[in-house]
């Protein structure tokens, strides 16, 4: 009995009572700040940001009371100590483990969250890779979970090496059977690093084989293909062979040109410029590069004006096709508007007789 009341008074000391204030105290400042960061947090949509805020808690308390029973532990009479087979050693990892456990659990809760959130917004619309996030976060779960046993195992003076030996054997074998499942998940790797197309863009892999990006997955690339038919591209080919990206430009350019009677030269000036002015005050064209509309040639038939014009790179391919009919209709306006008419190819015969 007196040992009890002994060791109650050493853990419940002025120095416990002091650091137990001070966590409750920093446990409901970090419950106040995540709140406030939930909050706004909200108003910016991000799954990821949202994801860690929901992740944090769990692991930090958890440290706060790891730190609490540590130092318990420390307080603890000799006579308490002795009951305790391997008190030094538990002391002494306590704290390494603890942590060790609240990164991997916030490591997981992150990866976890974020997969969650994923398959809601999938309910309803589409994520972009959603698959190869999906995927990514499996991985980056069993990794931590790889790790975390490696660490712990460590710290208690386990032979890793020993247990490792076997395994990396094992792995070197499985290596050469799935060299090709390998190389398409180290090529999908390299798509998703260097980004070369992203989801939506418009894409050519070989001669005849071109599409819209659908999907970017860890094994393959699911690209749809003009007859709506969808292509299945392995990504370890994708490291290997050329694609051109019709999506991402420096800029977009259209050029045109239209041919006016002869009859109607001495207004093909004044048509040029209109159509010229209407050009660069559109609100898709680039501000930084020169448009014109020009007399540019005397054909056979026709006093050809030649119409340039530099979009921005931010449109999209529908913004680009609209543009070239907004522009079809202006000439035609234009033309229209100044008493002339576009020319097509004529044959005049002049009878002598």
């Amino acid at each position: 009995m007196d040992i009890l009341i002994d060791s109650i008074q050493a853990i419940f000391g002025v120095w416990m009572l002091t650091l137990t204030s001070v966590l409750i105290l920093v446990s409901m400042i970090f419950g106040f700040v995540v709140h406030r960061l939930k909050v706004r947090a909200q108003g910016y949509e991000s799954i990821f940001a949202d994801a860690f805020l929901h992740s944090v808690t769990s692991p930090f308390y958890l440290i706060l009371i790891a730190i609490w029973t540590h130092h318990t532990l420390l307080v603890l009479p000799e006579s308490l100590q002795s009951m305790l087979p391997g008190y030094d050693q538990i002391v002494g990892a306590f704290l390494s483990v603890t942590f060790a456990i609240s990164f991997m659990m916030l490591f997981n809760n992150y990866l976890s969250s974020i997969q969650q959130k994923i398959l809601e917004i999938e309910h309803n619309k589409t994520f972009p890779n959603a698959g190869a996030w999906l995927t990514a976060c499996k991985l980056g779960r069993l990794v931590s979970i790889i790790a975390f046993a490696m660490v712990t195992l460590n710290m208690f003076d386990v032979p890793i090496g020993q247990l490792l030996a076997p395994t990396a054997v094992g792995a070197l074998a499985l290596s050469f059977a799935s060299k090709d499942v390998l190389s398409n998940v180290f090529g999908g790797l390299m798509v998703m690093c260097d980004r070369p197309f992203v989801v939506g863009d418009y894409v050519s892999i070989r001669a005849g084989e071109e599409g819209t990006v659908r999907t970017i997955g860890w094994r393959t690339t699911e690209i749809q293909l003009q007859n709506g038919r969808i292509l299945y591209v392995p990504n370890g080919v994708l490291a290997t062979t050329m694609v051109t990206n019709y999506s991402e430009k420096s800029h977009w350019f259209v050029q045109k040109e239209f041919g006016l009677r002869y009859k109607d030269i001495d207004q093909a000036k004044k048509i040029a410029s209109e159509i010229e002015d209407w050009v660069v005050k559109h609100q898709l064209a680039n501000r930084r590069r020169v448009h014109f509309a020009k007399v540019y040639q005397l054909s056979d038939s026709a006093v050809v004006i030649r119409v340039r014009v530099y979009l921005k790179n931010t449109i999209k391919t529908k913004d680009w096709y609209q543009f070239n009919e907004d522009l079809i209709y202006q000439v035609s306006n234009v033309v229209k508007e100044n008493q002339a008419d576009f020319a097509f190819p004529t044959r005049t015969i002049y009878n002598d007789a």
